[in-house]
């Protein structure tokens, strides 16, 4: 607790203190971290509030050096864990489905959450070499996004790595090509569009529409279960406290085992818990935010920051990660040094 208050007080001393600002500027940052700090009291989840404080915070830093450190540490941390969980040192959860594959975490709390790991670092890698990945690299992604699938039986996982392999393929034969360049301009679209087709399908979900019930089980209940969500809640403007019950955790394995009478529920799509527990603003914020970030990447000519926050967007639609910092560092860009001549001069050595 004295680590994240440390944080929070050096980001609030950047911002204010160390950071040049308009004055108006102060008013809008103010009123934004406002909003998150009177989310953060109403769910009691300070990962809502830390999460701007670096976003903002990041002002004239130079973001492929934070995508660096980040795509080190969450490296090193995740073998470690994956070690010491085949080795015995700690809880490797093992989950034994009906009618799936055997599904293993290696110390993380749920197979899914090892797969968006490995996405994301996959995602920093590629934004890190950009400029100069070859054939054999993307080859290598999909390489590990399979043997990824085969340990944690992530589907919707193993889709986004390929759609994102695919997407870096062509972003960079359309960079070759002057005349198709522009088409990076475009995907900005993708995640307000996505956030409103998640919430329309999602509220206004029907199991006796035939179309509806088959993508509900393509995305494994999820449309039923975010139709919960909103039957039981209201969608308030700063957000409320929610009861879930997951599989995550040795709690989640319990319940997964029957070996609890608490019913199964859980908000997995990003989208959908945003807008019910962080709350309307914190949803419009995070959307705007984005949008921004991919528009920002455009203009410097950072196109892998554009398919990035694409494919983000697209994972969003069944992931709960989109607003936390070890699974999503792309924010940050918002306010932090993009641009293409960086991806050039930082590579690996």
């Amino acid at each position: 607790m004295l680590g994240v208050g440390s944080v929070v007080f050096g980001m609030v001393f950047k911002i204010y203190v160390l950071d040049e600002w308009r004055p108006l500027q102060y008013v809008l940052i103010t009123l934004i971290l406002g909003a998150f700090a009177i989310s953060f009291l109403k769910t009691g989840l300070g990962g809502i509030l830390l999460y701007p404080l670096l976003v903002l915070g990041a002002k004239g830093i130079n973001f492929n050096l934070v995508i660096k450190d980040f795509f080190r540490i969450s490296l090193v941390a995740l073998s470690i864990v994956m070690a010491l969980a085949m080795l015995g040192g700690i809880t490797n959860l093992v989950y034994h489905p009906i009618d799936r594959a055997t599904r293993y975490s290696l110390g993380i709390t749920y197979p899914t959450d090892l797969a968006a790991h490995s996405l994301l670092l996959l995602l920093s890698y590629y934004y890190l070499r950009y400029r100069r990945i070859r054939v054999v690299e993307l080859i290598a992604g999909l390489l590990i996004g399979i043997l990824v699938y085969k340990l944690t039986d992530a589907r919707l996982d193993f889709v986004a790595t390929i759609l994102a392999i695919g997407l870096i393929a062509a972003s960079q034969w359309m960079v070759k090509n002057q005349r198709l360049v522009r088409l990076h301009a475009f995907m900005w679209i993708t995640t307000p569009f996505i956030a409103g087709v998640t919430w329309f399908s999602a509220f206004f979900y029907n199991y006796h529409i035939k179309l509806a019930s088959r993508l509900n089980d393509l995305l494994s209940n999820r449309l039923y279960l975010s139709k919960q969500g909103f039957d039981k809640y209201n969608i308030l403007m700063f957000g409320q406290k929610i009861k879930e019950h997951g599989y995550g955790g040795l709690k989640g394995m319990k319940l997964f085992n029957g070996k609890t009478n608490i019913e199964y529920f859980f908000l997995d799509s990003s989208y959908i818990r945003l807008i019910l527990i962080y709350g309307l603003i914190i949803f419009l914020m995070v959307i705007l935010a984005m949008t921004l970030v991919s528009i920002k990447g455009y203009m410097a000519n950072d196109y892998i920051l554009c398919v990035i926050i694409l494919v983000l967007s697209v994972t969003g639609m069944v992931e709960q990660h989109l607003i936390e910092l070890v699974y999503n560092p792309f924010l940050i860009a918002l306010m932090a040094t993009i641009g293409s001549k960086q991806n050039e001069k930082i590579q690996f050595k």
